[in-house]
């Protein structure tokens, strides 16, 4: 499926006609919980959570970390991390944090032109370790981003230019191992 047809589905959201970067889409030190998915090319490793706050002029943002509740390639439900070896502590005692993410435990720094949106309709967290449904699956997010994130040769604008959306389709991705 491309993205117009996701759109036309009501499975993302009607903003925005592709998946975008974030540091195009959120405001400089404002709360605007995001779903997203960070690309850490250090480690090599793909992460899904809630982008809280971003700093634009160091590249950087506050994200949360969510873990699928399985391992299924189809899986589109994740629990808060309770904390892992991501998380820095000092990162939670922020006032932001405590007032609006207080659900949430595990909370790290990552890099904003390695992370982008990840396709969604807004799912709203009300509860401490309540599971949140998303409403594409984790194969599919992961596809894209890693084809924007990974390509070079693609613009570093908020979006990916019309032509190429139009071109995408859910069984040519690249699907993770």
């Amino acid at each position: 499926m491309n993205w117009s047809d996701l759109r036309y589905l009501s499975i993302v959201g009607r903003k925005g006609s592709s998946p975008c970067l974030l540091d195009h889409t959120v405001k400089d030190y404002h709360f605007y919980p995001q779903w997203a998915i960070n690309f850490d090319s250090a480690t090599q490793t793909l992460s899904v959570g809630r982008v809280c706050i971003t700093y634009k002029k160091q590249n950087s943002a506050i994200m949360s970390h969510w873990l699928p509740v399985s391992s299924s390639a189809d899986e589109r439900t994740y629990n808060p991390c309770p904390g892992c070896s991501f998380n820095i502590p000092a990162l939670s005692k922020k006032s932001a944090i405590k007032q609006r993410c207080n659900s949430e435990k595990c909370f790290f720094n990552v890099i904003l032109s390695e992370t982008v949106g990840y396709p969604t309709r807004n799912a709203k967290v009300f509860a401490a370790y309540l599971p949140i449904t998303l409403s594409t699956s984790w194969s599919y997010a992961t596809s894209l981003a890693l084809v924007h994130l990974t390509n070079p040769s693609l613009p570093t604008s908020s979006a990916f230019p019309p032509p190429f959306t139009d071109k995408i389709e859910d069984d040519t991705l690249y699907l993770p191992p």
